[in-house]
């Protein structure tokens, strides 16, 4: 069966699949054609293709932690520079406000409208803090609708957002720790919050979880369930995971099937290293702000991921998977205060091909 299907898997025979003349890093992807049948969807991650209906969405998580303070050593945990972050996150994905401010009425009880006619995204924001986005034409609205960034709610969302089908890009910015924790609780005490972690017994595994508003831990299995795409008709498609948070790479943990995306151009890697998983399964990439034993900084205000993620993506928009991580791995590494120094990488589960995109583009 593989030699009859490797026979109609010639180079032209792909191109004419692909309806395209040219395409970056073919030559690998001829070491086991037939390892590209159920791929050539996911192969052409950086377009929309036309005449499908499910808009792409993105989903961005954001907590400031204001007045937390972790117990019962008082240290303070507020980030003050998640704001700019989901503001030059914004401005770089081009979020437009509708000309019509009015929103729309709708019925007691009725989930929001999260379809942004403006851009044709939609967009789930869950912030613990109150946001004012002036868009690149002068415009001001306050994002909504907003939902508390709860463990329940993050896990729902992730779960509407994927249903809905269409290709998407979820942003976290918020804490992970990587502890032996078994138990998590909040308490407030003099106009502050305080979270207190349960640690398990000295022989138990270390676990990475986020850190929602409502101090219940959200494991990486968790997570990375609400990213299944359980909907039978939806279209091939990319999640891209941004996680710029300390101990992001051991969040990834249960995240099956990922490869890190080496130092050296992927058509060189050998593709048993690199093609993991059954091609039933959407194309998943994830950017890590920093390694399981690492914090994750901030420069300039910014998160360090964030920051040099987009600058690169702005500098260079045709940039390849591996040159974004080259120039991630070189801006980190360069900086001045050895202890702020951090290891962002980008992983993936399918080869990445063609310049290195947050979400797929129209197709033109």
């Amino acid at each position: 069966m593989q030699q009859r299907l490797d026979r109609f898997l010639s180079p032209s025979a792909i191109l004419a699949t692909l309806k395209t003349t040219k395409f970056p890093g073919l030559r690998w992807l001829f070491h086991r054609p037939s390892t590209l049948l159920g791929r050539l969807p996911r192969l052409r991650r950086s377009q929309k293709r036309e005449g499908d209906t499910a808009d792409d969405f993105v989903v961005i998580i954001s907590l400031q932690y204001e007045r937390w303070k972790a117990y019962p050593n008082g240290d303070d945990m507020q980030l003050k520079t998640v704001k700019n972050d989901t503001k030059a996150l914004l401005d770089y994905l081009g979020r437009k406000i509708p000309s019509n401010r009015s929103p729309t009425p709708v019925l007691t009880g009725a989930p929001p409208d999260r379809h942004n006619k403006a851009d044709g995204r939609r967009w789930y924001f869950l912030l613990d803090y109150d946001f004012v986005y002036k868009d690149g034409s002068g415009k001001s609205q306050k994002i909504l609708p907003t939902d508390e960034p709860t463990k329940d709610n993050i896990l729902r969302i992730l779960r509407e957002a994927r249903s809905n089908g269409g290709s998407g890009l979820i942003h976290y910015s918020g804490h992970c720790h990587y502890e032996a924790t078994v138990a998590s609780e909040l308490k407030r005490q003099d106009g502050y919050i305080l979270y207190k972690e349960t640690e398990g017994e000295q022989e138990d595994p270390k676990v990475a979880y986020l850190i929602p508003s409502d101090g219940e831990m959200i494991s990486s299995k968790e997570f990375y369930i609400s990213l299944q795409n359980m909907s039978k008709n939806a279209r091939a498609s990319t999640i891209t995971v941004v996680l710029d948070t300390c101990k992001a790479e051991a969040f990834i943990g249960d995240f099956d099937h990922l490869s890190v995306i080496c130092d050296h151009e992927l058509e060189e890697l050998d593709p048993d290293e690199q093609i993991l998983s059954p091609p039933v399964l959407d194309q998943l990439v994830v950017a890590t702000a920093a390694r399981a034993d690492e914090i994750a900084w901030t420069v300039n205000d910014f998160g360090v991921l964030t920051y040099f993620l987009l600058k690169c993506l702005k500098e260079d928009p045709e940039a390849s998977a591996t040159q974004v991580a080259k120039y991630l791995s070189a801006k980190c590494m360069e900086r001045p205060d050895k202890e702020k120094r951090q290891r962002p990488r980008i992983w993936s589960r399918y080869p990445l091909v063609g310049p290195f995109r947050l979400l797929p583009e129209n197709s033109t």
